[in-house]
């Protein structure tokens, strides 16, 4: 079975031109870090017909643009990916077996390197567009940073793909959902994100304490005041201890406590 999953893969590499082929590669090594249930298909293929534009210049295909759709395109022809189908919404994804046998056998044949999905797994994080888009889009900005939350999720829950929180980038992303979630009031998903960063770095990890001051922040900006404090109080006295009295996140930590207090009319 694995054999003949890794040929299927390898042949239609093999098929493609050489742009097309690096394409492939590389969204196949990414497909194959990321969630298991799949990517939203406009993170990979800037062509489809899901993707944002938020600028109207971009509308207007490069070659880059191009190579991916067609890459993509040949990928879900030949039966390597999969895609759902609904087009409003779409996701592409690996057959579960699929991706095992591609990690198993990173770089063999024309495939990518361990070292290049995991690049190429960060790019595809990198395309989302929730700063770009109209403040106004609500529905479209909502749905980008649900689906970033989801993968960062999903990141750090799956064995083989956690090591990539030892990657900076993956901790602006982290950053960056935290912020989405607050502007939006996701605070479900602010939760959910939160425990599964204290569950891959640790409690006392300086960016496990940063996430736990976002989603207090979320928390506030829900207009739920007592989980904001109650989650602020509890990360002060952590923030003292690992970082110590003086470090600035420490003093943010205080100064936000205080501010949430003057918020609820507990000065």
């Amino acid at each position: 079975m694995s054999k003949a999953l890794f040929k299927a893969v390898d042949v239609a590499l093999k098929n493609l031109g050489g742009d097309e082929r690096e394409v492939a590669r590389r969204q196949l090594g990414g497909l194959a870090v990321l969630a298991q249930s799949g990517v939203p298909t406009r993170w990979i293929d800037p062509l489809s017909p899901d993707a944002y534009n938020a600028d109207p210049e971009e509308s207007i295909p490069d070659i880059a643009d191009e190579n991916a759709h067609n890459a993509l395109t040949r990928l879900v022809s030949m039966s390597v990916v999969q895609q759902s189908a609904d087009k409003a919404k779409s996701i592409t994804m690996l057959h579960r077996l699929q991706a095992q046998v591609l990690r198993e056998n990173w770089g063999a044949g024309k495939t990518a390197t361990r070292e290049e999905a995991f690049d190429a797994a960060l790019e595809i994080l990198g395309r989302t567009k929730y700063e770009q888009l109209p403040s106004n889009n609500g529905d479209a900005r909502r749905r980008e940073a649900s689906d970033l939350i989801a993968q960062l999720k999903a990141i750090a829950i799956q064995d083989y793909s956690r090591f990539l929180f030892e990657r900076e980038q993956v901790r602006g992303y982290l950053n960056r959902a935290f912020n989405y979630a607050d502007d939006l009031g996701l605070v479900y998903e602010a939760v959910e994100l939160d425990v599964a960063v204290e569950d891959v770095l640790g409690p006392d990890h300086p960016d496990t304490l940063k996430s736990r001051d976002s989603l207090s922040g979320a928390y506030e900006s829900a207009g739920r005041l007592v989980e904001a404090i109650d989650t602020k109080k509890k990360l002060l006295p952590d923030c003292k201890r690992v970082l110590g009295p003086d470090h600035p996140d420490t003093l943010k930590s205080r100064d936000s406590l205080s501010g949430a207090y003057e918020s609820a009319g507990r000065l």
